[in-house]
């Protein structure tokens, strides 16, 4: 698959996985049973059995044995790269086990970072990797890498693992030039008797190419009248723009009752040369049609999850993805496309939520009987799938959009077939308990969830800054000195008027989407930082026409003074070149020579124009 190769020898488990060019694994992966106090690492049996090959799908299995455990995985892989293993383990009557676990050395260069999810809402996992191992108990996803790359370990549910409490399931530990990610599937004593299965998956990123424009991405919402900015005035537009429901409807998700202004909006779109998409929440439907009370029972999510919204008056259920409610969806979603133009789709909670019914094929019961919930990143993922080819396929938008808003979580199995994603909403409660960005923003948060590089799928910031005032304008420098070096789209709703409407006219006048991105943890010839880039991240736009945009953040509590020598013939630029517009938060900048000094305040921002 693009950019990625899982090479498995005659192993269980893959013995390489690349990434960009780049070995991810500082050893074959290994499954290791431990039995009377000894340890063995499962060896491979034969060579891989394949039984389908095709062009978008592979099914194969592999097997191996230590001692008296027998182990076959049955895998299967698609040309997203998206990898899924049921694991069976088997030996004679009688015999136990006092562990078995899944062991993933990675290269200590590419594996930097954790970003992660327990099986609760809101709770984002964001480390950088040290000499220190860490622990949790069970995760339904974990992901390792830097900014560039990494391997992503996840599974649905618990099942089979034990004990169910344990606190040390999931385990990265550094050592060297190593560190393991070690899953603990068994670890007490367990008799293994006519077997035992346990599912999980692999996914290698980035899992596709960024398209162009990506760190500069700009989504509005639609008509032009509904937006915070003057477009026309500016000069400007946005690349995308989503049709919220609530400005019009009855209903917050109800796409086989769209309304004919829907038709308008599309046409205005289509008329500015701007993408239109409309909102859906996918995770749940209004009752107020037959259909939807009709299926309630298979659709929901288990136990009942419900929320009220005021300004229609209305209780809408939670639904679950892994029901027939997809085919519904799939089928409004396609009437909105065929009737009304629309050419994408704004998806609010797309996230696969914890579900139990086994109505629908969702939970599973441990050994009380007692009912336990699933993640059900399959089922999510088969969804985006099956929207993407309904737009593409069926439709035949070649620049179709799916805009997915899962804040906190980058579910990122469930969105290699989606453009982008909105995070950052999960900081509304503390904003508006007046928490500063000084407060709530890190690098340690930063880094391993916002960068869309790691990825391959665009993440845009939901900021939520004042629009004037002093507090607005703190605020978004906070904000925008993160942001901007490290090519994080912002959705510009709430950001500082000024500096808003500024940023769109400078990005338009640059002529940004002719220009690429080079982010500061990959090495530019002729663009050399004299700065610390824990203090001071600095990256910079390079245009095709011999231009160069460098944008910078001060993100310390003091001032500092970081430069950039800039080798013009190496970058394309003239000899003359020279500063010729500034952007910035109170930054002084001086150019002499081919030298960019910046003199940046306390959690600033720079956007500074050499041509």
């Amino acid at each position: 698959v693009w950019g990625r190769r899982a090479d498995f020898g005659e192993g269980l488990l893959p013995e390489s996985m690349t990434s960009q060019g780049e070995e991810l694994l500082a050893a074959p992966m290994r499954l290791v049973v431990t039995s009377e106090g000894e340890s063995r690492a499962i060896g491979g049996g034969e060579s891989v059995n394949f039984t389908e090959r095709s062009r978008d799908r592979a099914e194969f299995a592999t097997t191996g044995s230590a001692a008296e455990v027998e182990a076959r995985i049955d895998w299967w892989a698609e040309y997203d790269g998206f990898v899924w293993a049921d694991l069976a383990v088997s030996a004679p009557e009688g015999a136990t086990v006092d562990a078995l676990t899944l062991e993933i050395p990675l290269r200590a260069e590419f594996a930097k970072m954790i970003h992660g999810t327990p099986n609760r809402r809101h709770a984002a996992i964001n480390e950088f990797i040290g000499d220190e191992p860490f622990a949790w108990g069970f995760l339904p996803l974990v992901w390792l890498g830097d900014n560039d790359r990494g391997l992503c370990w996840f599974a649905e549910s618990a099942e089979g693992f034990t004990p169910l409490d344990a606190e040390r399931v999931v385990e990265v530990i550094p050592d060297g030039d190593t560190v393991l990610l070690r899953i603990t599937i068994l670890g007490e004593e367990t008799a293994i008797g006519d077997g035992l299965r346990f599912g999980f998956g692999l996914l290698a990123s980035p899992v596709k190419p960024l398209p162009e424009g990506w760190s500069t991405l700009m989504i509005d919402v639609w008509p032009p009248r509904r937006s915070t900015l003057d477009w026309q005035a500016l000069g400007s537009k946005p690349d995308w723009a989503t049709i919220w429901t609530s400005n019009y409807g009855d209903h917050l998700t109800a796409p086989l009752w769209t309304p004919d202004s829907v038709r308008d909006a599309a046409a205005l779109g289509r008329e500015w040369g701007v993408g239109v998409m409309h909102y859906i929440a996918p995770g749940c439907h209004t009752m107020a049609y037959e259909e939807p009370r009709r299926y309630f029972e298979e659709w929901r999510i288990n136990p009942l999850a419900e929320f009220y919204i005021d300004q229609f008056e209305e209780t809408y259920p939670r639904l679950c993805l892994n029901s027939s409610f997809a085919d519904y969806l799939l089928a409004g979603i396609d009437y909105m496309v065929r009737e009304f133009g629309i050419q994408g789709i704004y998806h609010d909670g797309g996230a696969p939520a914890l579900c139990s019914s086994e109505v629908h094929g969702c939970g599973w019961r441990d050994e009380n009987r007692r009912l336990r919930p699933i993640r059900p990143i399959r089922a999510y993922r088969e969804y985006h799938k099956r929207l993407a080819t309904l737009l593409w396929h069926e439709h035949g938008i070649d620049d179709y959009f799916i805009y997915n808003h899962t804040s906190d979580i980058c579910w990122l199995p469930t969105l290699t077939f989606v453009n982008a994603h909105l995070d950052g909403e999960q900081y509304k409660g503390q904003r508006r308990a007046r928490v500063p960005y000084t407060e709530i923003l890190s690098l340690q948060e930063v880094l391993p969830e916002y960068v869309s590089t790691q990825w391959g799928v665009t993440t845009v910031f939901l900021n939520i800054c004042q629009r004037e005032g002093e507090e607005g304008r703190t605020c978004s420098a906070t904000f925008l000195g993160y942001t901007l070096p490290h090519g994080i789209p912002f959705y510009p709703r709430y950001l500082y008027q000024q500096w808003n409407e500024q940023i769109q006219v400078l990005y338009h006048e640059f002529d940004i989407d002719r220009a690429q991105f080079h982010p500061y943890w990959r090495e530019l010839p002729g663009f050399e930082v004299d700065g610390h880039m824990q203090q001071t991240p600095m990256s910079c736009y390079l245009h095709e026409d011999g231009r160069l945009l460098v944008v910078a953040g001060n993100i310390t509590d003091g001032e500092l003074t970081p430069t950039v020598r800039v080798d013009r013939a190496a970058l394309g630029l003239a000899p003359e070149a020279d500063i010729r517009r500034k952007l910035s938060s109170g930054v002084q900048a001086r150019w002499s020579d081919g030298e960019l000094s910046l003199e940046m305040p306390a959690r600033s921002f720079a956007l500074v124009w050499v041509e």
